[in-house]
């Protein structure tokens, strides 16, 4: 965070991506202004300028205010002249971050998504990113049949061997080739052999690998009975508080979309034992007595 003199905030963000550079960047960004967030909204509002959207859009989403990102990247769009950069995959990222929190129907993340598809500014490296995050929101608001095309795009996009942006592109490949076997196929013991194919060797004694398997087939609704054997093994290796209540979450709920209610709330009253200030555990055990 960056303040004037007076203590009033000219930029606020959560974390950064592309080395120190592009914290530098930020930096001088700002001070070469040398305008607080509330000025700029006022100056905006009086006379809208493509340097002020920008730079708001990029503020709010930067701090997961999602819906305030996406008014002022449309606002962006719309006052940049023809040819511009269309941040479609910006406004997907904030639509998509919205809808997951419920902030807007989940109809409205399907255009901004398609938007990334037939944008001319598309990459490979943004299509692979928006079917990551669209398999993971589908999984969350059931909307699997739904996934098709954004799977097929993301496979097509991760295939491109020539393509060195796309972090882990062969494992990406075989992860969107494994969702689309499982989510739309509904094979599931060929998508779990072919998610299995892309782990690391001994996998299934490492701590951290075997959760994140867990936490997959949690996601997804698959393969539950295996997964539960792996998320009861995690809770035991790690440490008391919070890092062992996440395990004790995980393990209630496996158990309950399974059909074990008992042993689901006996894991989550373990899980707020654990970390007792944490909320969410405690909306889960209500949502699993209800």
């Amino acid at each position: 965070m960056t303040v004037d003199r007076m203590g009033i905030v000219m930029q606020r963000w959560t974390g950064y991506t592309g080395g120190y550079q592009a914290l530098i960047k930020k930096l001088n960004q700002v001070y070469n202004e040398s305008i607080t967030i509330p000025k700029r909204i006022e100056r905006y509002k009086k006379q809208p300028i493509y340097k002020d959207a920008l730079f708001l859009a990029g503020h709010f989403s930067d701090n997961n205010e999602h819906l305030k990102a996406i008014e002022y990247y449309h606002s962006a769009v719309g006052i940049g002249r023809a040819g511009f950069y269309d941040y479609a995959f910006e406004l997907f990222r904030n639509y998509c971050n919205a809808v997951w929190k419920d902030q807007l129907p989940t109809d409205s993340v399907f255009p901004s998504a398609d938007a990334v598809l037939t944008s001319k500014y598309q990459s490979n490296s943004k299509i692979v990113s928006m079917g990551q995050m669209m398999v993971r929101l589908a999984c969350k608001k059931n909307l699997r049949k739904r996934l098709g095309k954004y799977l097929k795009a993301g496979i097509d996009a991760s295939s491109d061997e020539a393509d060195k942006s796309i972090k882990n592109r062969k494992l990406a490949k075989l992860q969107f080739q494994a969702d689309y076997i499982l989510l739309i196929k509904n094979d599931t013991t060929r998508a779990i052999r072919l998610k299995k194919s892309g782990m690391k060797a001994g996998w299934q004694n490492n701590r951290d690998q075997s959760y994140a398997f867990a936490k997959y087939c949690l996601e997804r609704r698959a393969n539950l009975e295996e997964a539960e054997l792996y998320a009861r093994r995690t809770i035991d290796q790690t440490i008391p508080g919070p890092y062992r209540a996440r395990a004790l979450n995980t393990t209630a709920e496996i158990c309950f979309f399974q059909g074990k209610k008992a042993e689901a709330l006996n894991f989550i009253q373990q899980a707020i034992d654990q970390d007792p200030d944490n909320k969410f555990y405690k909306n889960q055990l209500q949502m699993f007595v209800e």
